[in-house]
């Protein structure tokens, strides 16, 4: 079984806490889930956690979120030392892509994170 989260919101779920995440825009409740050694990992660089809070701050502003209303995110797979989500995103352009995250976990925190984006016709 997974071990849950404890968080200002509940007792959560990895997924569920990726969902209040994105809902709430709460960095903290992510800075209190990132392990000290926190690495993002996207087709074209490598964050530390820092560079990535500036990064998903940048996102925010423009608009994106990962509950795109057209499409509903989904666990591919979770479990404590991994969770694995895909979502499909629009740009304002109109261009579409199913989007796969993992992440991997350690000492009950998010170590290490990887997206897998691909665009679709």
């Amino acid at each position: 079984m997974t071990k849950l989260l404890a968080t200002k919101y509940g007792t959560l779920s990895r997924f569920d806490m990726t969902l209040k995440l994105f809902e709430t825009r709460d960095m903290q409740l992510i800075k209190d889930h990132w392990h000290a050694d926190y690495m993002h990992l996207s087709d074209t660089q490598l964050d530390t956690r820092d560079n990535f809070e500036e990064f998903l701050k940048g996102l925010w502003d423009k608009g994106w979120s990962l509950l795109d209303p057209k499409s509903k995110p989904e666990v591919i797979h979770e479990d404590e030392d991994v969770l694995v989500v895909r979502h499909w995103w629009t740009d304002p352009d109109g261009t579409k892509w199913r989007m796969t995250n993992c992440s991997f976990w350690r000492d009950n925190k998010c170590w290490r994170e990887m997206v897998n984006e691909v665009k679709v016709d």
